[in-house]
């Protein structure tokens, strides 16, 4: 039985593993990044039709789109008949935004404030005032929110 277990571990250490640093095709070496900035990918298209809205409500909110005049290697080669005139870093219908770091951090304390004002304001509906701070936390924990992160590399 103690042969077989260890046949088992020793092919089991041979597979090939998956690790946390696969590089996906939106992947960016991070010592690209400018460190003042705050990059994320906006999808510009999906199933092949244009997502204006989002990329709309993207600039709205500070981020710009990326030159590629200033990062050469992140531009990808241009498909055939679909060339683009403009210089921005595209790939796989995204698009590459960018924000300054004070300006995103400042929004993101803003989103946070929101978020823990929601999540009072749930809470308080459901047990009324005067709650505990420990049952405010678990429903605080059950509440969903859409977190928009920058790219960690």
């Amino acid at each position: 039985m103690a042969r077989q277990r260890a046949d088992r571990d020793v092919r089991a250490a041979q597979r090939p593993q998956l690790s946390a640093d696969r590089r996906t095709r939106l992947f960016i070496p991070p010592e690209v990044k400018p460190a003042d900035k705050e990059w994320r990918w906006v999808a510009e298209t999906v199933h092949n039709a244009p997502n204006d809205g989002r990329v709309e409500s993207a600039l709205q909110d500070g981020w710009t789109p990326v030159d590629a005049a200033k990062y050469p290697d992140l531009k990808p080669p241009a498909l055939p008949g679909r060339e683009k005139t403009d210089n921005l870093v595209r790939k796989g219908g995204q698009i590459l935004m960018e924000i300054d770091k004070w300006q995103f951090e400042e929004r993101l304390d803003d989103q946070e404030a929101e978020n823990a004002a929601v999540s009072q304001s749930i809470s308080t509906a459901v047990d009324g005032p005067g709650m505990s701070e420990n049952r405010l936390q678990v429903h605080a924990n059950q509440t969903k929110f859409e977190h928009r992160r920058p790219i960690k590399q």
